[in-house]
């Protein structure tokens, strides 16, 4: 079955479980610890960047592996719980390293440059789904003032998102910002140079 496959595809399954172990080596060696607070450090910085007044502050807690949430229109009393499964969001990196390590040609400066964008593009995505879990934490989790200030609509939307993201997006946008930002146009590279190839060896 793989001999009727094109050959730079043939290449990247036989290099996908290598780029998978050297994906997850990566994400545990380095990435994992540094992913969190650069992605609750983004998110705060995407919340502010929309609200009027400027409230909401995050942190991210290394022991209790949560991210801690403050505003400052609040009591330093209250209670606003943290959101704790940041892993479950940003876990999917792993799959997209995964796909760009095992790509062939990745050592090209073009390759390089795509794979950059195409992690750049995940890490948006993280900031939106997390943005989005902390305003669900503020429309449901905080009672009296959750009814205030989030209208029914505004709490059914949130579900609606927070669900697309949790159950569809997840493992879906990995594969898809690859497949636009990589393979595409590494697949577009190949066909040129096969162009390019056979019209020299026609001429």
């Amino acid at each position: 079955m793989l001999s009727d496959l094109p050959p730079d595809l043939r290449s990247f399954l036989r290099r996908l479980p290598l780029g998978a172990a050297a994906a997850l080596a990566l994400w545990f060696a380095v990435l994992g610890s540094v992913w969190a607070p650069a992605l609750t450090f983004g998110t705060e910085k995407a919340i502010r960047a929309i609200e009027s007044p400027k409230v909401t502050m995050l942190s991210w807690e290394r022991e209790e592996a949560a991210v801690a949430i403050q505003r400052s229109d609040f009591s330093t009393q209250s209670d606003v719980p943290g959101y704790r499964n940041l892993d479950a969001i940003s876990g999917n990196a792993v799959l997209l390293l995964a796909l760009v390590f095992a790509t062939p040609g990745l050592s090209r400066g073009s390759t390089i440059f795509r794979s950059g964008l195409a992690v750049l593009a995940l890490v948006l995505a993280h900031v939106v789904h997390v943005r989005v879990a902390i305003e669900m934490i503020y429309a449901t989790q905080l009672g009296e003032w959750s009814t205030v200030a989030y209208a029914p609509w505004k709490r059914e939307t949130l579900g609606a998102l927070r669900y697309f993201f949790d159950l569809v997006l997840r493992y879906a946008i990995p594969v898809v910002v690859y497949v636009l930002f990589v393979f595409i146009p590494r697949r577009r590279e190949l066909e040129d140079e096969e162009a390019a190839v056979a019209g020299a060896a026609g001429a």
